[in-house]
């Protein structure tokens, strides 16, 4: 055999196993890939019932605390506070008036807003 047909032999085998393994390496791309992507879903799919066990907790606790009864004193709170809320603005307008200073004009500006 003469050295060009080694050369080609030695080509052809070392291309197949090239071949071979570009083959073996798309492959596991292929299954790290559904690996991830099964991974991805059991995540989601955890997630969303975490969030429906919140929601069903939460409606739960919404549902309990509107069954209890009403504090005694909280009629009595409430009827102190519409009576504070009341009176707040009033008070509030009085106080604004007294603490009110008189606005100051100068001679100049005086003389222009005043025909005499």
């Amino acid at each position: 055999m003469s050295s060009s047909d080694e050369t080609k032999q030695l080509g052809i085998v070392f291309g197949s196993f090239g071949g071979i393994a570009g083959l073996v390496i798309v492959a596991r791309i292929i299954s790290k890939r559904r690996k991830t992507r099964n991974n991805d879903q059991e995540l989601e799919r955890s997630e969303t019932e975490r969030a429906r066990a919140n929601t069903k907790m939460l409606t739960e606790l919404a549902a309990y605390y509107r069954m209890q009864p009403a504090s005694p004193f909280g009629a009595a709170v409430d009827a102190d506070v519409e009576a504070v809320l009341k009176k707040q603005p009033i008070e509030r307008l009085i106080e604004l008036v007294l603490n009110e200073k008189p606005a100051r004009f100068s001679g100049q500006l005086l003389q222009i807003t005043l025909p005499n």
